[in-house]
């Protein structure tokens, strides 16, 4: 019976504090739960910080059909949207002791309504590209330092203008699974 109860009062105190946010609505601000998963959410103006990153979105290019070329020699080295690239240009900060690989160690998503994308990696992939995933050396952010790119999504033209109402960026840092979300309309 100690075993049971040693076992139970441990549980409780390894519990995450998250396990008891609020639900997350369009108002919400700080740490939430939506569709079972625990987000820390900030607004467009402010700074997104988990545990070892911090993310801020520093400008919103939406609605490009293509992007590129980069650079002058390759002046073929274009991507094509399949509706519209809607872009933003974000600061990542690594908050960590280890530096965060920009491919690897972080993912983006947008959220438009109820609808989800994931990152065009081709439109990030150019030659030249001040895309997230060029920068840093080798792709990677040392502790204490920043980055600062673009990230594209492929979305359907009718879509596009959901980014000033509905729309949030979504982070996972990678290294220890947290999840954020930054509105792209407050």
């Amino acid at each position: 019976m100690r075993r049971i109860v040693l076992a139970i009062i441990a549980a409780v105190l390894v519990m995450p504090a998250t396990a008891n946010a609020k639900t997350c609505t369009k108002q919400t601000t700080g740490t939430c739960r939506s569709e079972g998963k625990t987000y820390k959410i900030a607004n467009r103006a402010k700074t997104l910080r988990l545990e070892s990153i911090a993310v801020k979105i520093i400008g919103k290019h939406a609605v490009a059909t293509t992007i590129g070329p980069f650079s002058p020699d390759f002046p073929m080295d274009v991507a094509t949207a399949k509706g519209r690239y809607v872009t933003f240009v974000v600061t990542v900060t690594n908050r960590g002791l280890v530096p965060v690989d920009t491919i690897l160690d972080m993912e983006f998503g947008l959220r438009l309504g109820r609808a989800r994308y994931e990152d065009a990696f081709t439109a990030e992939n150019l030659i030249g590209a001040p895309s997230l995933i060029n920068m840093g050396e080798n792709n990677k952010i040392q502790p204490g330092l920043s980055a600062t790119g673009y990230i594209a999504f492929d979305v359907a033209k009718e879509r596009t203008a959901l980014v000033r109402t509905s729309g949030s960026l979504l982070v996972e840092d990678e290294s220890d699974r947290r999840l954020g979300m930054i509105r792209t309309y407050r």
